[in-house]
């Protein structure tokens, strides 16, 4: 008997649970042996109709981060979603988590599993999106994920006080020393090369950064494994923790008021800006 299926002797059942992969016709000799040990057979068959199943999400769609005033184009994965069911073809939609149209800046494309838009400055909210996919039979699931609109906020070549808001914002100093207050939201800090200081003085300093909601953007090809992140030696710079490139030594941020214990890759993320 196929693996799926049992047979009780005693009670004459037949039992068993198939799975779509069992889907068709399978034919059962079933035999019958007295105390003479003489026996006869007769054969039946078992037909496994397919019932339709509906889509499952495999791998959800993880948040995305997109600054203001810049081109999004998003493709999530062709395996979020999984339908065992063979010959099935799936159609996405796309809408807010409440079922209503997407933002005006945010479009679309099913057929390609593709978002895109430019979020503007007058479109900094956040938005959850819910993706469904509807088979070939009309059953339907349903992943959602969200949007992060960052307001940037963009020093100069001298030393300047960037100072956030309550939305998410971002923030690059460029060079010069400078002094970055993130205000609320969840905010990301850019660091790279060239933009930070040759000794702490000349150092930026992230007044309130706070882990596990702000994140340290890694731009210009810099990565985690290249940095150095101590405490401060001495003094009040023992309050806080310090973010240098180890290969050149350049310091990148003084997270004030921080301690080095809480400071991990969770919180760095990698950012492109332009």
């Amino acid at each position: 008997l196929p693996s799926w299926l049992a047979f009780n002797s005693v009670t004459h059942a037949f039992t068993g649970i198939p799975l779509n992969g069992d889907i068709g016709t399978i034919t059962i000799k079933i035999t019958a042996t007295d105390t003479s040990n003489i026996s006869v057979f007769d054969t039946f068959d078992v037909d496994v109709a397919n019932i339709n199943d509906a889509p499952t999400v495999e791998n959800p769609i993880d948040d995305q981060s997109i600054p203001q005033d810049s081109i999004l184009s998003f493709q999530f994965n062709s395996n979020v979603f999984e339908d065992v069911d063979a010959g099935d073809t799936l159609i996405y939609t796309a809408t807010d988590v409440s079922g209503n149209v997407l933002p005006a800046w945010l479009s679309f494309d099913g057929a390609t599993r593709t978002f895109s838009g430019e979020p503007s400055d007058f479109s900094t909210d956040d938005v959850t999106v819910s993706v469904t996919a509807t088979d070939t039979e009309g059953a339907v699931q349903s992943t959602s994920f969200n949007f992060i609109v960052f307001e940037d906020f963009f020093g100069t070549n001298v030393s300047d006080t960037l100072t956030g808001n309550n939305n998410d914002n971002m923030f690059v100093g460029e060079t010069g020393t400078d002094t970055i207050i993130t205000g609320g939201g969840s905010d990301i800090i850019v660091l790279r090369l060239g933009d930070g200081g040759v000794n702490l003085a000349s150092s930026d300093v992230i007044m309130d950064f706070t882990d596990g909601f702000d994140f340290l953007g890694l731009d210009s090809g810099l990565l985690f494994g290249d940095l150095t992140i101590t405490q401060g030696h001495s003094g009040l710079q023992m309050l806080n923790v310090v973010i240098t490139d180890t290969a050149s030594a350049e310091f990148l941020a003084i997270l004030q008021g921080a301690s080095v214990a809480d400071i991990t890759q969770e919180d760095f993320i990698s950012v492109d800006i332009a």
